[in-house]
């Protein structure tokens, strides 16, 4: 407001200039001249419409820095400025106060209350929210909002109302962690019907297909607006939203679905359901480590969906069962044959896996009990004729399973004594002692089988049967006797009349006394038996049986043998007289030991056993071929001496040794060349 220029100077000292400092000292003097106890009377008086108070606030927003920076300097003034009336406080009446009375909550976080009034502050705008900071407004936190305000509420108010779901969300969006944490032991979530408070602990994550399947029914999930938020999703798993599978969780499931049969929910819903969990333990058995007191939960919760409907109409008197069992009480399809008529058996679609079996071998095997009760009732069926001869192939594997598995399982000390009471009896004609089952004949009860007889002695006293003998363990059990012949005495020695006879002719061989033919070897006389020779060597026996000149000669005329060494003749004679290559030689070598110094035993060894190849060549006896393999095989063949020994047998029938020496020295020709051209120059 300004005044004309031509204006009273009188005039504009009596008029206050407008200024927000002078509009505020005005209320103080309107409150005097009234006589009003304070500004909250002076303003209900006012008849002030919404619209004033709101452009109050506006004004006020607006020169906040300036009031303030004013009020530094005047108490009193300070005291109009944080006593207007004009803030709106949530309440049913839209009440308005101070700067000082109410409470300030964090801009973002949404209001929420389960009082229809409260004195927490109702910031239409952001400059609201910052001028009553800057008025000194009491600030509370979230945690401390939460901890104070809303939390203290929830044992009067028990029902989680829809407006407190906005609220929950900022609180979650907040991610921290004290919040966090305070939530964690408490039933502050909702539900999903929005019917009473429970700890994100008791609740399942949607986003996990097993609890989708498992709870999409239940009220045990988040309502919509805080599944489908994965921002808070995050914060409520942090919190202890149920969202993977552990052990103990995998055990609830189990129970949930135990639960939804009892509540009759349709059959084939839970059933699937059922399926998928079953599936899922299968699938996950490496890593859901169960406690002992887990798995006997789970063993004993009939969640397992079991089979009712077996198309074969060979499976009669199937067990009466429901449509779920436990573990423990179920069996594996694969015994069918073996406890139809007593167990229930697994779904086809959740029949254990052998991953599964390997870990919990106890589950899915029929108790011997059963098993044996399930052969009575075949047995019993087969007298009153409920299969025809049709079934037969069926019939003899069902019977033969039966007796494998009990033959089997009557190999553990434990089950001896059941089996006893309940087979071991003249009445039980349970085993088939022939191939036609529908031959009652054949049917025999244990008592009386007896192994180790032909044939059949009498009624009562039979042989077993081919088909049964596999089964010895469990007919013994049945009561079956078995013939015990007497244990034979020592067998007699055993005589080697081979041994003996070349130990007796290596003994003849010695003595003269035997000799009929004397050799001459470099004037040494070497005698030996024509027989044995001409018995064991082709050569001597065409010298002195087939028209050579020695067989003409006198007796005892000595036959000359040139080219040999006596030593290497009598190894020859040793060999035809049945000693080995060892023992034939170990006589005449030198011991390696026992060597002259500076001469060399490998060369000696080589020369001998040349010198004896040789020799077995001349008389075409077959220890040439040992006596080369020997040469061929010994490291004694080098560059220096393999040309020799090529030499030395070229007249000789030694073609594979020819052919090593020729492959040696092919591949060694440079380093044979030099160690010739050495040995010249020495």
């Amino acid at each position: 407001m300004s005044f004309p220029d031509n204006a009273h100077e009188d005039l504009k000292s009596c008029v206050v200039q407008c200024t927000p400092i002078s509009i505020l000292d005005s209320l103080e003097k309107a409150l005097s001249y009234t006589n009003m106890e304070d500004l909250k009377q002076l303003f209900e008086n006012s008849n002030l419409s919404p619209s004033d108070y709101a452009k109050l606030r506006t004004f006020i927003n607006e020169e906040i820095d300036t009031l303030i920076e004013h009020a530094q300097h005047q108490e009193d003034f300070a005291d109009i400025l944080v006593s207007l009336p004009i803030w709106s406080i949530h309440s049913c009446e839209d009440n308005l106060i101070d700067a000082r009375s109410g409470i300030l909550l964090p801009y973002e976080l949404p209001f929420f209350s389960f009082h229809k009034n409260t004195i927490i502050y109702k910031c239409n705008s952001k400059s609201d929210f910052i001028t009553l900071t800057k008025l000194g407004a009491t600030f509370i936190s979230e945690l401390d909002y939460v901890k104070d305000h809303i939390i203290p509420s929830f044992i009067k108010f028990k029902t989680p109302p829809r407006e407190y779901i906005p609220f929950l969300q900022a609180v979650l969006l907040l991610n921290n962690s004290e919040i966090e944490e305070y939530f964690r032991h408490r039933e502050v979530i909702p539900n999903k019907s929005l019917t009473e408070f429970v700890s994100a602990g008791a609740l399942y994550d949607m986003s996990n297909t097993l609890f989708c399947s498992i709870f999409a029914d239940t009220d045990n999930i988040l309502p919509p607006e805080l599944q489908n938020n994965n921002h808070c999703l995050n914060s409520l798993r942090r919190i202890g939203l149920k969202h993977q599978v552990n052990c103990s969780i995998f055990v609830e499931c189990a129970k949930e679905i135990e639960l939804q049969i009892k509540q009759g929910i349709t059959s084939s819903v839970v059933k699937k359901r059922a399926r998928k969990l079953v599936q899922y333990l299968y699938q996950n058995i490496d890593s859901l480590e169960f406690n002992s007191e887990q798995w006997n939960k789970i063993k004993r919760i009939k969640f397992v969906p079991t089979e009712k409907n077996i198309q074969n109409q060979f499976y009669k008197k199937l067990k009466e069962v429901s449509l779920f069992e436990s573990f423990e009480n179920l069996c594996s399809r694969k015994y069918i044959n073996i406890c139809w008529t007593q167990c229930p058996l697994f779904d086809q679609h959740v029949d254990p896996t052998p991953t599964f079996n390997e870990r919990y071998p106890e589950i899915d095997n029929p108790s011997a009990e059963n098993i044996i009760e399930h052969w009575f009732v075949i047995e019993k069926m087969l007298k009153e004729q409920s299969w025809n001869r049709s079934h037969m192939k069926e019939l003899r594997g069902v019977i033969n399973e039966i007796y494998q598995v009990m033959n089997k399982i009557s190999e553990y000390k434990d089950y001896e004594m059941l089996i006893k009471l309940k087979i071991n009896k003249p009445e039980k004609k349970i085993f088939l002692n022939g191939d036609d089952p529908f031959d009652e004949q054949n049917w025999v009860a244990g008592k009386e089988l007896i192994f180790g007889i032909q044939k059949d002695i009498k009624e009562g006293m039979y042989k077993v049967n081919d088909n049964l003998k596999e089964y010895k363990h469990l007919l013994i059990l049945a009561g079956a006797h078995e013939v015990e012949p007497p244990s034979p005495p020592p067998p007699n020695p055993i005589f080697d009349q081979k041994d003996k006879l070349v130990n007796s002719l290596q003994n003849k061989l010695e003595s003269h006394e035997y000799h009929d033919v004397i050799f001459t070897v470099c004037n040494e006389k070497i005698g030996a038996s024509k027989y044995v020779l001409s018995a064991a060597s082709s050569y001597f026996d065409s010298m002195f049986y087939s028209g050579f000149s020695e067989s003409t000669m006198k007796k005892n005329e000595p036959i000359p043998i040139k080219d040999i060494r006596p030593d290497i003749f009598r190894v020859l004679l040793n060999w035809l007289y049945g000693k080995s290559f060892e023992e034939a030689t170990t006589s005449f070598l030198s011991n390696p030991n026992e060597f002259p110094a500076g001469q060399s035993y490998e060369a000696y060894y080589l020369t001998f056993l040349v010198d004896l190849l040789k020799a077995a060549d001349c008389y075409r006896v077959e220890l040439k071929n040992e006596v080369e393999d020997k040469i061929i095989n010994s490291s004694y063949i080098s560059v220096t001496n393999v040309c020799d020994i090529l030499e030395q047998i070229e007249k000789n029938d030694a073609e594979r040794l020819k052919d090593f020496c020729n492959q040696y020295i092919e591949s060694n020709e440079e380093l044979i060349r030099r160690s010739n051209e050495d040995a010249k120059e020495t």
